[in-house]
């Protein structure tokens, strides 16, 4: 993985969290879904 996909993912990943915060735990689902799929697919982001 490279370092500006590693920034995107875990800027993906900060902000799947703040949702859970904020109570939209459904949409952070989706959200880490479609990250997982793109990382499994090595398609990075």
């Amino acid at each position: 993985m490279e370092p500006h996909e590693r920034i995107a993912a875990e800027a993906q990943i900060d902000h799947a969290k703040w949702l859970v915060f904020h109570g939209k735990g459904r949409q952070s689902v989706s959200r880490i879904k479609a990250l997982d799929a793109t990382l499994l697919a090595g398609g990075g982001l």
